[in-house]
């Protein structure tokens, strides 16, 4: 859906590759959208990483299922 409004996506199978992802696009990327569950990093490991990467960036987080 964001591609038809004319977004670019960079889609991460695990956080461990979403934080990879974010290293080597971190200019670019104006947005995170990150599931709370997700195999190797969860959420939350995933962006504590991304912000010393690029404090400040802007994020969404959201899940289809969250025991919290």
């Amino acid at each position: 859906m964001l591609e038809d409004f004319g977004y670019e996506v960079i889609e991460a199978a695990d956080g461990e590759e979403a934080v990879s992802k974010f290293a080597m696009h971190k200019d670019k990327i104006k947005l995170l959208i990150l599931d709370a569950i997700m195999p190797k990093k969860n959420g939350k490991e995933a962006y504590h990483e991304m912000i010393k990467i690029r404090p400040g960036i802007k994020t969404i987080f959201t899940s289809g299922f969250n025991e919290e």
